[in-house]
C-alpha cells in the first residue's frame, strides 16, 4: 500500500483541531433524554421535559437539532397537539404537525421528529428544549406516556 506524505502548506502537525477541519465537519455531539411523562391541558406551551446544551467554539458554527418526541398522547374526542422546538427563548420552529384523533376511545400515541439546522451566532452555552401545548380539544395531551424515551441530538457543524 502506498504512503501519501502531506508537507508544506497542506501539512498537519501536532493534534487535529477545529481549524484544520474542512468547513461542515462535525465537531462536537450533545445528546439528551428522558422518559418522565408530562401533562399538558391548555393552550399554552410548557415544555416537554426535553432539552440538551451545547456550547459553540465559534459563533459562525451552526448547531444541527434532531429530535423525536415520542409517546405523544392525547386523550378526549378531537384532541391534537402541537410542537414547538426553542434556543432559549426563541422560538425556532412549530412543526406543522399535530398529533391527534377524533375518538375518545382509541389510545392515541405518536412519535413526532423535529429537525432544524441553527445559527446561534455565540459561543455561549446554549439551550435547545421541545415545548407542546393542547391546540384542540378538551383532553389532556402528554409526552413521554408510558414510559416512552424522547431524545435529542445537537451537533456542531464548523462554519
Amino acid at each position: 500500500m502506498a504512503i501519501t506524505r502531506i508537507s508544506g502548506a497542506n501539512a498537519i502537525s501536532g493534534a487535529i483541531t477545529s481549524s484544520n477541519l474542512p468547513a461542515e465537519s462535525i465537531l462536537q455531539v450533545v445528546h439528551g433524554s428522558t422518559t418522565t411523562a408530562v401533562t399538558n391541558n391548555t393552550g399554552t406551551f410548557a415544555t416537554t421535559g426535553l432539552s440538551a446544551s451545547i456550547t459553540p467554539t465559534s459563533s459562525s458554527n451552526k448547531i444541527a437539532i434532531m429530535a423525536t418526541i415520542n409517546g405523544l398522547f392525547t386523550g378526549g374526542t378531537t384532541t391534537s397537539a402541537k410542537l414547538e422546538l426553542r434556543r432559549g427563548s426563541t422560538s425556532l420552529v412549530i412543526p406543522q404537525y399535530f398529533a391527534g384523533y377524533d375518538t375518545a376511545s382509541t389510545d392515541n400515541q405518536r412519535n413526532i421528529p423535529v429537525f432544524e439546522l441553527d445559527n446561534p451566532g455565540s459561543t455561549s452555552a446554549t439551550v435547545y428544549e421541545i415545548f407542546f401545548l393542547r391546540a384542540s380539544g378538551s383532553g389532556n395531551c402528554i409526552a413521554q406516556q408510558n414510559n416512552s424515551e424522547s431524545t435529542i441530538m445537537l451537533m456542531e457543524i464548523k462554519g
